[in-house]
């Protein structure tokens, strides 16, 4: 997530550093971004899949703060999901313009 974010920058100081082209770098953060989402995905899954079949999921409640972990998690995964499925250029050039219209002040 580290290396998303650093790309992310509005300066984007990282094509100086690294001598990349503009084109190559959006390429990159746009990977980079969906092997989070990915990773994310895969983690979630693998995480209620061991609650769930090692049976602890009666003791895992009784943790202070886990219902709020796992409700975070979850809501953490239906966001990059949205974010996955809204980020494709089709889906962002078809709907730039009534977003934009929207959020402008």
């Amino acid at each position: 997530m580290i290396p998303l974010v650093l790309m992310a920058g509005r300066n984007k100081s990282f094509i100086k550093i690294l001598g990349v082209p503009y084109d190559n770098f959006n390429i990159f953060h746009s990977w980079f971004g969906r092997m989070v989402i990915a990773f994310s995905i895969i983690h979630t899954v693998v995480e209620f899949q061991s609650i769930i079949i090692n049976g602890n999921m009666g003791k895992a409640v009784k943790i202070p703060g886990y219902v709020l972990f796992t409700n975070t998690l979850k809501e953490a995964v239906v966001a990059m999901a949205a974010i996955l499925l809204l980020s494709p250029a089709a889906f962002r050039s078809t709907f730039y313009e009534p977003i934009s219209m929207c959020t402008s002040s």
